[in-house]
């Protein structure tokens, strides 16, 4: 499994954020069009589909979906704010395969700063 690999999280987290990107755009909390580029086998994934992927990750990580999902639009929201209200830098602690930089409508003079695991950079 590619948990034992030195991205293994990073591509845990990624392929959540790709399966709620399969929901409907009018049921999903956050939207990740990179996330596929990020995952081994995102082509499954996608062809699985959002509902039958959801079911899946219950049936091993009860929960795991619904917390990823929800602290990912957490921090997207408050780093959204935040540049709006002029912060000028933030650091990604642990970036993995962090996408936020280019998913969301962030100011260009924003600096942001992704720090991990060479393997993952």
């Amino acid at each position: 499994m590619f948990f034992r690999s030195k991205d293994g999280t990073a591509q845990g987290v990624a392929n959540q954020r790709l399966i709620e990107t399969l929901a409907t755009s009018s049921k999903r909390i956050i939207n990740d069009p990179f996330a596929c580029n990020f995952v081994f086998g995102a082509g499954l994934v996608a062809m699985m589909g959002h509902r039958f992927s959801f079911w899946l990750t219950q049936k091993f990580l009860p929960g795991w979906l619904e917390h990823l999902i929800a602290h990912t639009r957490f921090i997207d929201e408050l780093v959204q704010e935040n540049a709006i209200n002029g912060i000028e830098q933030y650091v990604i602690l642990g970036a993995g395969y962090d996408t936020r930089v280019y998913r969301l409508d962030l100011p260009q003079s924003l600096r942001v700063f992704e720090i991990d695991q060479p393997e993952v950079q």
